[in-house]
């Protein structure tokens, strides 16, 4: 039962993940922030650590781009969904 819903939640965050990834191909936010943790969540499931931190670690160059303030809450797919 419990290796059902793991499947389960990993098939749902990967659709949406694609889809947001389709949806919003030129936004900034969604592909350099939010698709990565939604990757990274995947891999997770998969058992796969190394992979998940990459997919975080990509942009991390980016994060000291814009030095104003941003006042924007972090999405967590996890409670999101």
């Amino acid at each position: 039962m419990e290796a059902q819903k793991h499947k389960f939640r990993t098939d749902h965050l990967r659709r949406v993940g694609q889809k947001l990834d389709k949806q919003w191909r030129e936004d900034t936010f969604v592909q350099r922030y939010r698709l990565p943790v939604i990757r990274a969540e995947v891999n997770l499931h998969h058992r796969q650590s190394s992979k998940a931190i990459a997919s975080l670690d990509s942009d991390a160059r980016l994060e000291f781009a814009n030095p104003r303030p941003l006042f924007i809450a972090p999405i967590y797919p996890g409670l999101c969904l």
